[in-house]
């Protein structure tokens, strides 16, 4: 007779995981393509019109904008390959790691929403739990982020092979109808204006939808915290 069958609980196994240190310029151009895309997009555009003659500047966003159209190749092998190697050297760069309090809980079969927090201003460690899940018994996972990545082009490419999907509730409920567990980040963007150096923020009294969707397609809700996150910027360590 079983310890679950005897009606005692057994004890929960915990579990720990953290990113291993890689070559520093490894490490420096991993970040650079992660958080430094949008920037290097806009200067792309500000010094095109700056530096170029008028109609090379208009060929340069027409370029833009058909990067922003064309469709993407979700399972491209290279594309996923390149996503695996930015997750791997962020992990290893500040070190994160990952704190799981039962492994054994989780089930290949089941979807799981993953309510993590805080955004800050760039929610590193969602992308960095996601890559780490492939140590749990789950097949299948993605981040949900706002669909306003999708019309920035380079980044909505390589943002695609990470695992981000769109936010929204069709989208949503689809993924997690389909097996696929879900990283969400319930105090979205307007979490970023709270944020302190000194403090982490977690706007979520109001953002209770997530729940319900949950409970609508029978789906665990895992609670999910990033600490040292506001403190990143210093190389700190993320604990999630």
């Amino acid at each position: 007779m079983t310890e679950e069958t005897n009606g005692i609980r057994p004890l929960p196994t915990p579990a720990e995981f953290t990113g291993k240190k890689g070559p520093p310029i490894h490490e420096f151009f991993a970040l650079i393509m992660w958080l430094g895309t949008l920037h290097f997009v806009m200067l792309l555009i500000m010094s095109s019109f700056f530096f170029l003659p008028l109609f090379k500047s208009f060929m340069v966003l027409g370029i833009l904008i058909v990067l922003i159209i064309i469709p993407i190749n979700e399972n491209n092998k290279w594309g996923l390959a390149f996503a695996r190697h930015i997750y791997k050297s962020v992990a290893g760069y500040f070190p994160a790691t990952v704190y799981v309090e039962d492994i054994k809980s989780f089930s290949p079969d089941q979807a799981y929403v993953f309510g993590y927090e805080p955004h800050s201003v760039w929610p590193l460690g969602a992308g960095i739990l996601l890559d780490m899940a492939r140590y749990l018994p789950i097949t299948k996972i993605k981040i949900l982020a706002s669909s306003a990545m999708y019309y920035t082009p380079i980044m909505r490419h390589y943002w695609t092979w990470l695992g981000v999907s769109s936010v929204n509730r069709a989208n949503f409920v689809s993924l997690l109808k389909a097996g696929y567990s879900c990283i969400v980040i319930p105090g979205g963007v307007q979490e970023a204006f709270h944020m302190k150096h000194d403090y982490e923020v977690a706007f979520i009294k109001a953002r209770r939808g997530f729940t319900r969707l949950a409970m609508e397609t029978n789906s665990p809700v895992v609670p999910v915290f990033a600490f040292g996150q506001a403190w990143a910027r210093g190389r700190n360590t993320v604990i999630i």
